[in-house]
């Protein structure tokens, strides 16, 4: 007999490894992001607080509106509305945000000193009119230099105070981001990819009966043969007794 060996396998390649990013530097910080102009502040300034101010204006406006009629004038009368309240609000955000924005790129620094001048200057330009010509909601302005010293003090320290609530919010809200930052984040797992070829089994082992020649017989032999009873096997077949069983 002779036991035909298994067919060789090709070798598997072993999976490439997941490429590694190299870490960043000690002591190095990411790139920030880059800041706006003073211009970009007061242009978006303007747009933001002439939409909300419109809004405003228009949904104080709705109730007179529709009391007098819409089509009485009612809808002129909203749109008259929204578009002071735009101007007002528009205006006062692009003034503040643009002046908070130049005075802090001027003095390179950001305290309330830059929203209490910018506000002081505000309430100022503010009460001009009522200097210069007599108001009759004002009557006591015109003229006066006190009215003046009024407006604009009452002005700066609204926007200061206003200026403090939003540093107050700022300031409390970073360690909160500093803390998540500092967290180190749990490594991801490399990817695993799969073998390039799957593995073969080995095939069985085949085993031929040979004769004397090495030769395979034509047929195979009849195990029917040997597994028969004595008494159906042939004359010359020599069978087994147990002279005991016979007694």
């Amino acid at each position: 007999m002779s036991d035909a060996s298994p067919s060789p396998t090709a070798p598997i390649p072993p999976a490439p490894a997941p490429p590694s990013v190299a870490a960043p530097p000690e002591g190095s910080t990411a790139p920030k992001r880059r800041e706006r102009s003073c211009l970009a502040v007061y242009i978006g300034s303007a747009l933001d607080g002439g939409v909300f101010g419109a809004i405003i204006g228009a949904l104080f406006a709705t109730a007179p509106a529709v009391s007098h009629g819409l089509l009485n004038g009612g809808l002129r009368f909203i749109g008259a509305s929204a578009m002071r309240s735009g101007f007002s609000l528009g205006g006062f955000m692009a003034t503040y945000n643009g002046g908070v924005c130049s005075l802090e790129r001027a003095r390179g620094k950001q305290d309330i000193v830059n929203p209490f001048v910018v506000g002081f200057g505000s309430g100022v330009i503010g009460a001009l009119p009522g200097y210069v010509h007599p108001l009759p909601q004002a009557p006591w302005a015109y003229r006066n230099p006190r009215a003046l010293l009024g407006g604009g003090l009452g002005s700066g320290l609204l926007c200061a105070f206003f200026w403090g609530l939003s540093r107050v919010g700022r300031e409390t809200a970073a360690p909160a981001e500093e803390e998540k930052a500092a967290v180190p984040q749990p490594p991801s797992a490399p990817l695993v990819r799969p073998p390039a070829a799957v593995p073969q089994m080995p095939k069985p082992v085949e085993t031929e009966f040979l004769d004397a020649a090495g030769a395979a017989p034509a047929t195979a032999p009849d195990f029917a043969t040997f597994a028969a009873p004595p008494d159906q096997q042939g004359g010359d077949a020599e069978a087994l007794r147990d002279p005991w069983a016979s007694k």
